[in-house]
């Protein structure tokens, strides 16, 4: 997991809120409820199957929507996905 690391650091650096969590005893759908209480407007999961892949599920937590995003292009999608939803905040 040590590229989360160096994602959420990236993340940060950029100024976006990042928290990594991981529970092994709890499941999926009770994490996606934690991001749900803490307002996170975007999640990204990476699990095992993921990681063989190369890629990570990103989850707009407002539309519920969900697409695979490749891990060697995750940063600039997240900063992209962040300004989107800076311009629609600020959209009169």
């Amino acid at each position: 997991y040590e590229h989360l690391f160096k994602l959420s650091f990236a993340l940060r650096r950029k100024g976006l809120s990042s928290i990594m969590q991981y529970k092994k005893d709890k499941g999926l759908k009770n994490l996606l409820k934690d991001a749900s209480r803490l307002n996170a407007k975007v999640v990204v999961i990476l699990g095992d199957d993921e990681l063989k892949k190369k890629e990570a599920l990103v989850k707009d937590m407002t539309s519920g929507e969900q697409k695979s995003i490749a891990l060697a292009s995750l940063e600039a999608e997240l900063v992209k996905i962040q300004e989107l939803s800076r311009r629609s905040v600020l959209a009169p």
